[in-house]
């Protein structure tokens, strides 16, 4: 039986990639050294920037920039780090608020040049007073993994349902339910994982 939580780790490897390179690659011990950090506003976000510099001198570097685009209602938000020998890696996002919900697309390029995606969205159904979301991640070599999953708010409680999709199209679900029970004044909760076998 292939356990949900297998799943869902699959489907966040892809979203650690940046922070394994990055940690890889400009492994710099700064916990005896000093980091600066300067913070400016602009007419419509953020910049900030960052240097670290470990004891032997050996620094990285970090800019980020944010800025909200008013006519398509947009977050956009990039990350640049730079490594002690000049490696680089990038993160952008961007973040669009709709009436009911959202969506949400990251790409993270690595010091290789290799790329990993992360498209989300979530939107609330005022009919049946469910949250709806979906995640698709891709990997540095297009492999991908979905994660989707709805949660029920009722009057004492509430039910969540997810469905993981790994690479391999191989599924695992996870259905979870909670209540309060005013007579003994205890939370109730109960989950079960299905996964699928290979």
């Amino acid at each position: 039986m292939v356990q949900f939580h297998f799943y869902k780790a699959r489907l966040k490897t892809v979203q650690i990639v940046l922070l394994t390179l990055v940690v890889m690659a400009f492994s710099v011990d700064v916990m005896a050294g000093e980091r600066n950090v300067t913070r400016s506003r602009t007419s419509n976000g953020f910049h900030r920037s960052g240097i670290a510099t470990g004891p032997r001198g050996n620094t990285v570097t970090r800019q980020t920039k944010g800025a909200w685009d008013q006519q398509s209602k947009t977050w956009n938000k990039s990350v640049t780090t730079t490594g002690p020998e000049g490696q680089s890696a990038q993160r952008s996002s961007t973040a669009t608020r709709a009436e009911d919900g959202y969506t949400k697309s990251s790409t993270v390029t690595g010091p290789q040049g290799n790329t990993a995606t992360r498209e989300a969205q979530g939107y609330w159904d005022p009919e049946t007073k469910t949250w709806n979301k979906s995640v698709t991640t891709t990997g540095p070599e297009g492999q991908s993994a979905q994660r989707s999953s709805t949660a029920t708010r009722a009057e004492d409680g509430y039910t969540k349902s997810s469905t993981v999709t790994g690479p391999q199209g191989n599924t695992a679900t996870r259905e979870a339910q909670g209540y309060w029970d005013p007579e003994t004044k205890t939370w109730v909760k109960s989950v079960t994982v299905t996964g699928s076998q290979k």
